[in-house]
């Protein structure tokens, strides 16, 4: 399964890389929230995904900051085990929407 954290650290990079405008962790938030509304994730889901994803915000803009890969990639790690987790439990919609969810996003990373 794609993860939401990927792509989160994928479009944090691509954003501090080769951007010129300068784009937030909450407009890539925003930005996977609209995509998974838009693939059928659930409002709940999407809650709860944001919910269990926000306490990290602060640990790993810091560790990307600082370009201290190992704790950035330890952090989206466990964060991703937690949604994972949640994902285990959510509704057959809910999943197969996710699953949708990583295809675009893969799609949208060019892979």
């Amino acid at each position: 399964m794609f993860s939401f954290f990927k792509f989160l650290a994928l479009a944090t990079l691509f954003a501090v890389v080769f951007c010129e405008e300068k784009i937030t962790p909450n407009d890539v938030i925003a930005h996977v929230l609209e995509v998974m509304k838009e693939v059928g994730v659930s409002e709940g889901s999407r809650r709860e995904i944001e919910k269990i994803a926000l306490p990290y915000k602060p640990k790993l803009q810091e560790t990307i900051q600082r370009k201290d890969d190992s704790t950035s990639k330890a952090a989206f790690k466990e964060m991703r085990s937690k949604i994972d987790a949640y994902l285990a439990t959510a509704s057959k919609a809910d999943q197969e929407a996710h699953k949708r969810f990583g295809a675009r996003i893969k799609a949208e990373a060019g892979e």
